[in-house]
């Protein structure tokens, strides 16, 4: 994948997130399903694309029927076990989760826009 910012207009704005952007495409996409990363059954991938320079921005795991019905087993599971949390800890739960994505808020956002076009 050409990892190279585009030498047009957005060219300085990528500076400073190079190192955040190179491990985004060089990192491994795969479907969570049962709280794990994996890749799709049939082993298929696709390129995502920065609309704003049309570079790559990462390959994905490409997820077939086989990746819906783990998921929807999956989450029927998850729901067998969250319906059971008391509020406090699904609040608990939901507090975890907020700050893992405070935690991570720079790569996510990045991550958004790159994927939607937007320089940065």
């Amino acid at each position: 994948m050409n990892s190279e910012p585009s030498t047009g207009p957005y060219q300085e704005q990528y500076t400073k997130h190079r190192a955040m952007l190179e491990s985004i495409r060089n990192r491994e996409w795969g479907l969570l399903i049962d709280n794990e990363l994996r890749p799709a059954a049939s082993g298929g991938t696709f390129t995502t694309v920065d609309p704003a320079t049309e570079l790559p921005l990462a390959e994905v795991a490409d997820g077939g029927s086989d990746d819906i019905d783990a998921a929807f087993r999956s989450g029927l599971k998850g729901f067998e076990t969250w319906r059971r949390y008391s509020p406090q800890g699904r609040a608990s739960a939901v507090r975890e989760l907020a700050a893992a994505i405070r935690e991570n808020s720079d790569e996510l956002g990045l991550l958004d826009a790159l994927d939607g076009g937007s320089p940065v």
